[in-house]
């Protein structure tokens, strides 16, 4: 467990690289396990990231602009994308 700080900058830049990569906020949504209205709160930064962003994201909140990488459990690929 451990690892490099992110600051809340470079938090939304991984959050918007995995929207990205997943082909829309919907899908990274399906995909970590979150409400897609909270995860689009988050990516317009309408309420910022929240604990439970960063948590579906593999990131632990540390203090309210600071954040580690976690080892997340693996999950079920699906093969609908």
């Amino acid at each position: 467990m451990g690892g490099d700080m992110l600051t809340a900058a470079q938090m939304y830049a991984v959050l918007n690289t995995r929207v990205r990569d997943a082909g829309g906020v919907q899908n990274l949504a399906n995909r970590v396990g979150l409400n897609m209205r909270t995860l689009a709160n988050a990516v317009n930064g309408h309420r910022g990231l929240g604990m439970s962003v960063p948590l579906a994201l593999g990131y632990r909140p540390v203090t309210v602009t600071m954040y580690q990488p976690v080892a997340l459990p693996p999950t079920v690929k699906d093969d609908w994308s």
